[in-house]
């Protein structure tokens, strides 16, 4: 069997999320349908992150397994630039190195950004979230300054029965301003993520850089570990899977 890792963009605001879903348009199955076509493997390609609805990816890396690939790797991208939809992209392929490569459990750190913009354009309403109030750059960056490290995460994710351990190992989590566009970009990197983290610390964060809730009521909430303590979740269309990083023996990107 030959492995085919494949990194992937895709605007995700028309899509039922990545997963496959009767019935529904995701990422998952329209990239399925459009490889089948053409390479023959079974079941669905495998992503690193199952990102939700309406959720945007610029680094997504995905992998299927063939016993015959009737072309040359390189050539995926060109030859499905027009066979995918428009809002799906193949930005590159390749052979892993190693053959226990898996896009999902191999991956040792996944980056995600936050959009938020202060000016209402047409250009940026699909991919970030407006924000009328007054933002603190400082409050908002106090904020992202306590998630990193090793933390239990259970305030800001949605039960899922089948996740028992809410740890996670956060690497970096900052926030910068981009003055020329006027949008606050955050920015997380961790091992994993649980459903919705990313949103509900973003909804959490800009509610305590427009004086909704203090600094302290927030490092409250996340210490008691309780999931009743979610607030609004920050819009799906403002996050961004931007990369997903393995290990160096794998030769990924």
């Amino acid at each position: 069997m030959k492995t085919i890792a494949l990194l992937l963009e895709y605007d995700g605001t028309d899509f039922a999320g990545w997963q496959h879903q009767p019935n529904q348009r995701t990422v998952q199955s329209e990239l399925t349908k459009a490889l089948q076509r053409f390479i023959p493997f079974e079941g669905y390609v495998v992503g690193a992150g199952r990102t939700d609805v309406g959720v945007h990816a610029r680094g997504q890396v995905a992998h299927f397994s063939t016993e015959t690939l009737p072309i040359d790797v390189q050539e995926i991208p060109s030859i499905f630039a027009k066979r995918l939809p428009s809002d799906i992209r193949i930005i590159d392929a390749r052979h892993p190195k190693g053959d226990d490569f898996h896009s999902r459990f191999t991956a040792t750190e996944r980056t995600y950004h936050y959009v938020v913009s202060l000016k209402d354009s047409v250009f940026s309403r699909r991919y970030s979230w407006l924000q009328t109030q007054e933002l603190s750059f400082d409050i908002l960056q106090q904020g992202a300054e306590m998630f990193v490290g090793i933390h239990d995460f259970s305030t800001f994710t949605k039960r899922n029965k089948d996740v028992t351990d809410h740890r996670c190992i956060v690497n970096e989590c900052e926030w910068k301003f981009d003055l020329q566009n006027q949008q606050f970009i955050f920015t997380i990197k961790a091992n994993r993520f649980l459903y919705s983290m990313v949103r509900a610390l973003v909804g959490a964060m800009v509610r305590c850089g427009q004086g909704k809730d203090t600094i302290q009521e927030l490092l409250d909430r996340f210490h008691q570990q309780n999931r009743s303590f979610i607030q609004k979740l920050a819009p799906p269309n403002g996050l961004h899977l931007a990369k997903v990083s393995y290990p160096a023996s794998y030769q990924m990107w």
